[in-house]
């Protein structure tokens, strides 16, 4: 039901996940306008996060490797605030 509430855009590409390098234009558009944007599943976590963006993401836990990369337990939903990596610093 979240096409309801909200624009879903498919991201252009065949990748399990969000490539940005991969999207098509008007995602890469959409994307850099946007005022938040929610990701949704583990692997578009895997692939998104700390890329620059206001971004949301929601999953469910789905393995080991997420757990940990997460900080959480493999079943668990989370929902996650992207943070940009930086370049150095704090």
């Amino acid at each position: 039901g979240l096409d309801k509430v909200a624009t879903v855009v498919p991201n252009g590409s065949d990748a399990p996940a969000t490539l940005l390098s991969q999207c098509s234009p008007e995602v890469i558009r959409l994307y850099d306008s946007a005022d938040v944007i929610i990701v949704k599943g583990q692997g578009n976590y895997e692939s998104l996060e700390g890329e620059c963006g206001n971004s949301f993401f929601l999953l469910r836990v789905k393995c080991n490797v997420g757990a940990t990369m997460l900080k959480s337990e493999v079943g668990c939903a989370v929902i996650k605030q992207n943070l940009p990596r930086t370049s150095g610093g704090l």
